[in-house]
């Protein structure tokens, strides 16, 4: 093979990896927070339990003199639960959220790209 031949195979490799890892990129992560795993939850379970279903912590978490109130937000939507003292769930509520599509995606990665916030 000639060096040419080798520099276009190069650029071709490299070229092909760049818009796998591009595409790869713009697709969603893998949801544990659904709502088949949100309707998984019953009363009774306790706070690890509902963390095994799914798949990690709640993403805030906020406390009172009675209650913690836990929250989960992903793209399907947002699941709250509320625990009691002895951290056994007492409530949940499932607010779906709206579909952005790719495109939309695309514009809000480029705004906050060229403009990032404050």
């Amino acid at each position: 093979m000639t060096k040419r031949r080798w520099i276009v195979l190069a650029s071709l490799f490299a070229g092909a990896v760049c818009l796998t890892l591009a595409v790869l990129a713009l697709l969603p992560p893998r949801v544990s927070v659904t709502k088949a795993n949100y309707d998984r939850i019953e009363e009774g379970m306790t706070l690890k339990e509902v963390v095994g279903i799914f798949g990690g912590g709640p993403h805030w978490t906020e406390e009172d003199d009675e209650e913690t109130y836990h929250c989960w937000i992903d793209e399907d939507g947002i699941a709250y639960v509320v625990c009691s003292g002895n951290q056994q769930f007492v409530r949940k509520e499932w607010r779906a959220a709206p579909r952005v599509s790719l495109l939309d995606r695309i514009r809000i990665w480029w705004s906050c790209w060229r403009e990032p916030p404050a």
